[in-house]
């Protein structure tokens, strides 16, 4: 078996029966799932009287999913249509998984990391470190680093560690400064007394730590953010993507094996590519952090929108209290050393309790409704398609305009083309994330708003607020009613579409689900653009929402 990151795998089962061979075939199923993950695509077939037991197929099939693979169970009529539709199924289940591993503007092959294996789904969470956990204690934890939207960059989080002992100092405790730069921590009056300016680098480095804090570039987080400078990462991913692999992260008592703090998650790439080196791996998270700042600035603004909407509407505090907001998680960075593959950069955030769903995604579809337009009958098999080929959809497209693309789902595919820049003749940089005020013009009798459209109005509010340029799509996470009755849709991993400019934006780069505003015009869905009367309830929300006045928001 070709075990390359290369290699995507694809398996064909066909029984009329229980097999008469012996063996744990679901337990092999598992191991093979484990090496390869969302790589693997299993069909099962059986051909045979609705009587047959099936049950080893079956199994065979939950034991694959259980691991994150494709894998399907399919019991046709006996004819050849119907085997030729399951058959078909599974050669777009592999090109599907081979186009994720396909860079889509170069058509070169990726290869998949092959160094971590899979947990299987529902296994229960650890209480205690085990030989199952990298840990890294105080001593090889160098720094924490979470990201600046005004400065485009990482910013460190400074670490109320002793200077003197290197003992962790929790931020509510009493914490003696550096009086040279008013940055350094110290555990106790004793270490305070005996430290010198030479303990952490000297009157160099302290000039350079009070700079850094006082531009920003370092900023004290609280004792719930960094409970412990010691920490632990599961070795088993208990989740993927198609761009990123999960694991279970944790905090640990520096006197103890025991788990402290919220459970975290750490993101990693799936492709070698991306972790080859530090530097590397700091480009991915460095993406990764930029574009989930943006889109935590737009969801901001997105929710002082839905605030104001009680200056248009008569007696609806009530009504706009219980409108669910947004929030996207905020990511940070932990620097470690490793004693077999030296420093490296871990990303962490916090990992989101309920159920984990996807609203949106990069390619039109939107979770609870089919586009009733000629893109595709249904968008969900659009992404299948589309991933089916290194090609983009032929169309006219309608960057900066109200106008829907008029693609259709049975159109040729053409070769992907590299956006060329654009010029920009109107708007200031410093304008482009704000909307131009102007009243409201809605007819309340048809603002009629469910839940489940707030997710998509907040993606066609990032597109209005940023004037056609960027959009924030592929909006995943968990919807939470909370105790007090405040609902909120916390996302992470979102994706940018951003139009391509000589003049905004040009350091602003989004990875590779960036699709430009090929992908901007995929996810408009403008069938109404002026009556809001019978119109999509997220329109509604949206264009009232872009015409509020927006203060300015601090840009790069």
């Amino acid at each position: 078996m070709n075990t390359e990151g290369s290699c995507a795998l694809s398996l064909l089962f066909f029984s009329d029966g229980r097999p008469s061979d012996r063996g744990d075939f679901a337990a092999r199923m598992g191991k093979i799932a484990s090496q390869f993950g969302r790589r693997l695509s299993v069909t099962c077939i059986g051909m045979a009287e609705e009587s047959e037991d099936f049950s080893t197929l079956l199994s065979m099939v939950d034991e694959a999913k259980a691991y994150g693979a494709v894998a399907t169970f399919g019991k046709p009529s006996l004819d050849a249509d119907s085997l030729s539709n399951i058959v078909t199924s599974l050669a777009s289940s592999l090109t599907t998984s081979k186009t994720e591993m396909t860079e889509l503007a170069t058509g070169k092959s990726k290869k998949v990391r092959t160094d971590v294996r899979r947990e299987k789904m529902g296994t229960p969470d650890d209480t205690l470190v085990t030989a199952e956990w990298y840990t890294y204690r105080n001593e090889s934890v160098k720094s924490f680093w979470d990201w600046s939207f005004k400065l485009d960059d990482f910013r460190m989080v400074v670490e109320t560690r002793c200077m003197k002992c290197w003992a962790f100092v929790a931020p509510s405790r009493l914490v003696y400064t550096c009086p040279c730069c008013k940055v350094a921590s110290y555990c106790s009056e004793k270490c305070f007394s005996l430290a010198s300016p030479d303990d952490h680098g000297g009157p160099l480095e302290c000039a350079r730590y009070r700079s850094d804090y006082e531009s920003g570039r370092m900023v004290r987080k609280d004792g719930s953010t960094l409970p412990s400078f010691s920490v632990a990462m599961r070795k088993t991913v208990f989740s993927e993507g198609a761009e990123r692999m999960v694991h279970k992260f944790r905090f640990l008592d520096d006197k103890s094996n025991s788990f402290i703090g919220p459970k975290m998650v750490a993101k990693e790439s799936r492709f070698v590519e991306a972790t080859a080196s530090y530097e590397q791996r700091m480009n991915y998270h460095r993406e990764f952090m930029r574009t989930q700042a943006i889109a935590s600035e737009m969801a901001v603004k997105f929710n002082e929108a839905i605030d104001a909407l009680v200056l248009h509407f008569a007696g609806s505090a009530a009504r706009v209290d219980k409108m669910p907001r947004v929030k996207f998680l905020t990511p940070m960075l932990v620097d470690v050393v490793d004693p077999e593959i030296g420093a490296f950069a871990i990303l962490i955030e916090p990992m989101l309790d309920g159920k984990y769903e996807k609203f949106n995604n990069n390619m039109g579809f939107v979770k609870g409704q089919k586009r009733q337009d000629g893109l595709a009958d249904d968008m969900a098999n659009l992404e299948l398609r589309s991933r089916a080929s290194t090609h983009e959809i032929k169309g006219d497209v309608c960057p900066g305009t109200h106008a829907r693309p008029h693609a259709r789902a049975d159109e040729p595919l053409g070769a992907i083309e590299e956006e060329s820049e654009e010029e920009d003749e109107e708007d200031e940089e410093g304008d482009l994330l704000n909307s131009t005020p102007s009243k409201p013009n809605v007819n309340t009798t048809s603002f009629d708003l469910k839940d489940e459209d707030f997710p998509h109005a907040f993606s066609h509010f990032s597109y209005e607020m940023s004037k056609g340029r960027l959009m924030v799509v592929d909006l995943q996470g968990v919807f939470t009613v909370r105790p007090n009755g405040t609902k909120v849709y916390e996302l992470t991993d979102p994706v940018i579409h951003k139009k391509r400019s000589k003049r905004y934006f040009r350091k602003w780069t989004f990875g590779r689900t960036d699709r430009g505003k090929k992908g901007t015009c995929l996810c408009l869905d403008f069938r109404d653009p002026v009556n809001l009367v019978g119109g999509k309830s997220e329109r509604c929300l949206w264009q009232v929402c872009h015409r509020q006045h927006w203060p300015a928001v601090d840009r790069v």
